[in-house]
């Protein structure tokens, strides 16, 4: 993002087309930019627990394949179903913010567009 927040310095600052190098990201990419935001370490905390979940979730579904008893089995299905509720929350959290980077890269180039237009329309004036 930072790149784009220059670009629209420099078109700001002069009279230029508007680049032709502002790519679509992709979801890599979108993931990466999300994990190096503001709140980075709140998002790699996330991708620690989304991982402690799953692997819970793992230890758990076996268990209750092992178990013979009723109660030990409603308890290890049970401790399965809020570890996947678990991760679920935790992608959508990132998911979310994800869309939200997207939303504020998209609002930054009608930024760039409208400053380019700004200075067209001072450029042709009488």
């Amino acid at each position: 993002m930072t790149t784009l927040d220059n670009k629209i310095q420099a078109a700001l600052a002069s009279a230029s087309d508007l680049p032709d190098d502002i790519t679509q990201p992709n979801l890599t990419s979108d993931l990466i930019d999300t994990l190096q935001g503001r709140h980075s370490w709140l998002m790699k905390w996330g991708i620690v627990k989304m991982v402690v979940a799953v692997i819970v979730m793992v230890i758990c579904a076996y268990q209750f394949f092992m178990q013979e008893s009723t109660m030990a089995m409603i308890a290890y299905a049970s401790a399965t179903l809020l570890c996947a509720i678990a991760y679920a929350a935790i992608f959508l959290f990132i998911w979310v913010q994800m869309n939200h980077n997207t939303t504020v890269g998209e609002i930054k180039r009608v930024e760039l567009q409208l400053a380019l237009l700004a200075k067209a329309i001072k450029d042709n004036a009488p």
